[in-house]
């Protein structure tokens, strides 16, 4: 007997049930392509474990020592030493392990610099110049979330969930190194 409101296959029950087995689908789905991409980060940082042509990272009693590229170094080798010599000079010493590398130049101690202070509106302005120098807008986006720029060099380094929302934000757009993309925005991901 079937009473109105009463749970049976052919009503609101059944209906749940089909619900329920398309949420279990899909969060079966969500799990395996999780894991494919825990799986091929892990690939990617065995292949290029060791390989100079990447971002290499050791960790050290006293902290840790990032090895770049050779045309990543070369291009950065100027600025750091110009850092050095900025520290050298306001702190009377040479740098050590536990200073940072961009210090606050009014403090009379070594001190992290806080990049909001210094350029407070600096991803609004890359934002609003993005497309005339040649940068996807979801980049300047994720680069502000994150903290900081993945590229084919360090994705390496990072999780998998970080450079998966990195992705995440690409794919809204146009992905960088895709045809017709900005040859600025060199990573197709």
């Amino acid at each position: 007997m079937n009473l109105p409101g009463s749970a049976n296959s052919s009503g609101w029950l059944g209906e749940g049930i089909v619900v329920a087995k398309q949420e279990s689908r899909k969060t079966k789905r969500n799990q395996a392509a999780r894991a494919r991409a825990r799986e091929q980060h892990f690939r990617l940082v065995i292949e290029r474990q060791g390989d100079p042509a990447f971002v290499q990272q050791t960790f050290t009693p006293t902290g840790r020592t990032i090895k770049l590229p050779p045309q990543d170094a070369a291009m950065l080798k100027p600025l750091l030493e110009e850092q050095r010599e900025a520290f050298v000079e306001k702190f009377g010493r040479e740098p050590g392990p536990e200073d940072p590398l961009f210090f606050d130049p009014d403090k009379d101690e070594p001190t992290f610099l806080d990049p909001a202070a210094v350029a407070p509106d600096m991803f609004d302005d890359l934002r609003a110049k993005a497309d005339e120098i040649g940068v996807d807008r979801a980049l300047i986006d994720a680069w502000e979330e994150l903290g900081y720029v993945i590229t084919e060099a360090n994705e390496h380094r990072c999780s998998p969930r970080t450079t998966s929302r990195r992705l995440t934000r690409l794919s809204s757009g146009p992905v960088c190194g895709a045809a017709g993309s900005s040859p600025a925005c060199e990573w197709s991901g």
